[in-house]
């Protein structure tokens, strides 16, 4: 049995995808749907009073802009759950490193040479482009970080571990946040290669997307970072200064300022791999960056 709760802003989505898991869900389910379409409220706090209504021990907490391509998934999730008992959160997308870098779940970027994985079971955007990467044949990944189109977790978990309302008052970085509070206790962080979604829409990289990360950042940098790719001591000292020098150029050029790239730099200070060289060299590229010209608009 199941509660899916679902922070709804698009009536026709939520009629649809109402409509797909009806057909294809197997179990015993209810949904919760909160109308948000003004965005009064932020994702956090709706999912955690939703969470509080549910009546079934397992969440699902999922977007409305979904179709559901496999039969008789809620089974699979109920079974899931019962065959792994530290498995603390489920989803569908996620990557087996999490940088101290400020970054999304997919966070490595262009680093060269990355030995690390993304896992992905889901078919993007309008034109159904496959996003199917399994690299090590399994039906569980474990992961460090989730995306938010799909999490699934129990009431026992949720207990322990709240969405971050206080913190995050918007609708970016609550899958990041949750990834690494689960991590943070102990349980396992997941996805399954079992479960296929159509996913309508891609994620924002705006500048409430920006705040956010810059929050969560502040919030975990004395963790990170997770590291289930085995990678090394070396080769986590050239990724983390390859990804913080990509991020604060790639902010710098947008507008943001030198001193906003400090204060994060400095509280990276608190991660255990934040020596004294990674962050004189990042500094360095932060103090000596020039914002790259713009073509005149002809």
């Amino acid at each position: 049995m199941i509660s899916i709760i679902i922070c709804s802003a698009n009536k026709q989505y939520l009629i649809a995808v109402k409509e797909s898991i009806a057909k294809t869900i197997g179990c015993e389910y209810e949904i919760l749907a909160y109308d948000n379409a003004k965005g009064e409220r932020g994702i956090c706090e709706v999912y955690n009073q939703s969470a509080a209504e549910a009546r079934y021990n397992v969440l699902c907490f999922m977007h409305e802009d979904i179709a559901y391509k496999t039969q008789d998934w809620g089974k699979i999730i109920l079974r899931v759950f019962s065959e792994n008992p530290s498995l603390g959160l489920l989803g569908i997308a996620g990557g087996d490193y999490k940088s101290l870098a400020p970054s999304s779940w997919f966070n490595f970027g262009d680093s060269e040479g990355f030995r690390g994985k993304y896992y992905l079971n889901l078919l993007q955007g309008k034109e159904l482009r496959k996003e199917i990467r399994n690299p090590n044949k399994e039906k569980l990944s474990k992961v460090a970080c989730l995306d938010g189109v799909w999490l699934c977790t129990t009431k026992e978990v949720f207990s322990k571990v709240k969405f971050d309302e206080t913190m995050l008052k918007g609708f970016h970085g609550y899958d990041i946040d949750y990834s690494l509070a689960v991590n943070n206790i102990e349980m396992g962080v997941f996805v399954t290669h079992e479960i296929l979604l159509h996913h309508f829409s891609e994620g924002k990289y705006d500048k409430s997307w920006f705040t956010s990360i810059k929050q969560i950042h502040n919030k975990w940098s004395y963790i990170l970072p997770i590291n289930y790719a085995n990678l090394s001591s070396d080769e986590i000292f050239i990724l983390e200064k390859r990804m913080f020098r990509q991020f604060f150029i790639k902010y710098l050029d947008d507008g943001y300022s030198k001193k906003e790239m400090i204060e994060i730099l400095i509280s990276s200070k608190r991660s255990r791999v934040m020596t004294l060289n990674l962050f004189i060299k990042v500094l360095f590229s932060i103090l000596k960056f020039h914002k790259k010209s713009k073509p005149p608009i002809i």
